[in-house]
């Protein structure tokens, strides 16, 4: 019916949980999965049929933290899905499956990037032009002093895990894991990202600053440093504070117990650059795996708080990112752009 363009959203939930129960649900979970997301995709798309008309920004804005964004979680699901079922070689349902991916496609990135981009473009223009950001929204260049400042002024400790291109979605799918499996208390907000949102820029953006600065050869230096990897972005949390420090996840990972306590001993500020997303996604070869990556940072990131939390008596750790992303499976048009 779908491949027909005849879509009945609400039969299709109701049978993908009668099928779940069933003996072979094993075996067909993937289009199960994908089903319900794209029911789930259909069912945004009626209920915003008309297209998103805000008055400001703002409200765009703080629309799409409380519900928009969950179009691209439902595509993410689809995605993730169909690319399970690409490995199963079902003759009989793999033509059908990519039937429904097309239609996903259509809500998606059809309808769904095109209204949303539009009219976001529309109501930023005017102060993008003249500040370069939505002032009225919290800034990514003001990060430490609103965030981390706060826990260092309370004499608390703060460990700050930065994921290259964890997008809000994402994060919140972690946020729900993390009031689930801990026993910590979890909240999520959204901050607008330095534009261009690129890694270097939102990177140093970042860090605690006065002034960022970009030199003739576009190297981005906070206060007249260099931002340029790990070691640098150590260097200007240690010129806050001399205990302070960064460090590469899979770096923190391979210590020992000892080691870590060790390298946070005196720390108020612990920086802890992780990079699953941005590594699979930024590459041609591999972006069509970005929503796998999601999902293993996900799981990375809930793993590395449990590990802040019983390997360095962690208590408050923030976990942010430099800039987002957006993909789809087709290509977009250069008038897409």
């Amino acid at each position: 019916e779908i491949s027909e363009d005849v879509i009945k959203s609400a039969d299709i939930l109701a049978a993908v949980d009668r099928r779940r129960t069933s003996k072979w649900a094993k075996h067909f979970e993937v289009y199960y999965d994908g089903l319900y997301a794209f029911a789930q995709m259909h069912i945004f798309y009626l209920e915003h049929i008309t297209g998103f008309h805000y008055g400001t920004a703002e409200q765009l804005w703080q629309a799409y933290c409380d519900e928009l964004y969950l179009m691209d979680t439902y595509y993410r699901r689809f995605h993730i899905a169909f690319r399970k079922s690409l490995k199963l070689a079902s003759t009989e349902l793999d033509d059908l499956f990519k039937n429904v991916a097309d239609a996903t496609e259509r809500i998606y990135k059809n309808w769904y990037l095109t209204e949303l981009n539009s009219q976001w473009c529309t109501l930023i223009r005017d102060s993008m032009e003249t500040e370069g950001c939505v002032a009225a929204l919290p800034q990514q260049k003001d990060f430490y002093t609103r965030e981390v400042r706060l826990f260092v002024k309370k004499e608390n400790r703060v460990f700050v895990i930065i994921s290259d291109a964890f997008r809000f979605e994402v994060a919140v799918e972690l946020n729900k894991k993390l009031i689930q499996e801990t026993s910590g208390t979890a909240e999520i907000r959204a901050m607008q990202s330095v534009f261009p949102s690129l890694t270097k820029y939102g990177m140093a953006a970042l860090l605690p600053h006065n002034t960022i600065t970009l030199t003739d050869d576009l190297q981005v230096m906070c206060d007249g440093q260099s931002t340029d990897g790990t070691e640098s972005r150590d260097k200007i949390l240690k010129s806050v504070n001399c205990g302070n420090c960064a460090v590469a996840y899979e770096d923190l990972l391979a210590m020992k117990q000892a080691q870590r306590r060790e390298l946070v001993s005196g720390a108020e500020v612990v920086y802890i650059y992780h990079n699953k997303i941005d590594a699979i996604g930024d590459k041609a070869m591999t972006e069509n795996q970005v929503f796998d990556a999601c999902e293993q940072a996900v799981d990375e990131l809930l793993n590395l708080v449990k590990l802040i939390v019983n390997s360095v008596s962690g208590t408050n750790i923030l976990i942010t990112a430099d800039h987002g992303f957006l993909y789809s499976y087709q290509p977009l048009e250069e008038s897409d752009m």
